[in-house]
């Protein structure tokens, strides 16, 4: 087996080479001067090897001691400057995002513009998730993730409140939508069976007898579970209605773009609900301290 050595024993040698003195290697590593020199005994007991020769007024290194302290201080110079690379610079040098995935291609792409013309010299690491558990949390400065907007919670806030309304592709025409499934995206706390409850309560005045047939018999379909194509994300769903495979329930701020570049469209205009669950945004503690971070997230939370 290979001897591994204890890194505090080598900063303990490494100090107290550099000093020539125990006293100033203890100072320096905050340590009392009798746990430096008990360091230095265990590293030469492990090496088998006198490091420091011992005199009345000081210490001085041996030939062998004086090489190994020639490697040590090289090794753990260039430990330390790796360790200040990949964290304390990437701390102060880069902002990082988790995000759900069909938010941040649909939404938060074109709002990182913003971010880099306000703040060129900083890095952007963004990271995704498709579903996220309420209460779990990242360690990423910017968190955004899909949740109940009831009860208010003090460290999300809500991005948008989106109005649901169903989708289909531009293509589609009126007598082949009765034929189609519905498209349900899994990890929705409410969804097409909530949609369709909205639907029933609201039609009896507001929309046409074929209107309200055909949401009588979607919410027949969904009791018995048939005629559903179900998806893990909001992204595959609209790809999937955009191909004429079936009926997407979308939500404004993701759909807006494929409506707009007339992929989608609304399929009745006149039924659109509040939804009871949004994208919210969390400033971690580290996000917190960074100003670029609380800049941010105040811009997307006004646009």
């Amino acid at each position: 087996m290979k001897q591994v050595t204890p890194i505090h024993l080598l900063r303990s040698f490494e100090s107290a080479a550099r000093h020539s003195s125990f006293t100033l290697a203890a100072e320096e590593l905050h340590l009392t001067q009798a746990a430096v020199s008990k360091q230095i005994k265990t590293l030469e007991k492990e090496l088998r090897c006198q490091l420091f020769k011992r005199h009345a007024h000081g210490i001085t290194l041996t030939h062998s001691g004086q090489r190994y302290w020639q490697e040590i201080k090289v090794t753990l110079t260039k430990l330390d400057k790796i360790t200040t690379q990949l964290f304390t610079e990437r701390n102060t040098s880069t902002i990082t995002i988790r995000a759900n995935i069909s938010y941040s291609l649909d939404v938060l792409s074109s709002k990182l513009n913003w971010f880099k013309q306000h703040y060129p010299q900083l890095n952007i690491e963004l990271t995704h998730n498709v579903w996220s558990k309420q209460g779990q949390q990242t360690d990423a400065d910017i968190e955004i993730d899909y949740r109940s907007i009831e009860p208010a919670n003090d460290q999300f806030k809500l991005l948008h409140h989106d109005q649901m309304f169903p989708v289909i592709s531009n293509s589609i025409s009126q007598n082949k939508i009765n034929n189609l499934p519905l498209i349900k995206i899994l990890g929705y706390y409410n969804e097409w069976d909530w949609w369709l409850e909205q639907a029933g309560n609201f039609a009896d005045k507001k929309v046409t007898l074929q209107a309200k047939q055909w949401i009588e018999n979607r919410r027949f379909s969904i009791k018995q579970n048939r005629s559903i194509v179900r998806v893990d994300n909001s992204l595959s769903a609209y790809r999937l209605a955009m191909q004429g495979t079936g009926i997407a329930l979308a939500r404004s701020c993701l759909v807006q773009t494929y409506l707009d570049k007339k992929e989608l469209k609304r399929m009745h205009k006149k039924l659109e609900f509040k939804a009871v669950e949004g994208f919210h945004v969390r400033l971690s503690e580290s996000g917190q301290a960074k100003e670029a971070c609380v800049d941010f997230v105040e811009y997307l939370l006004g646009g």
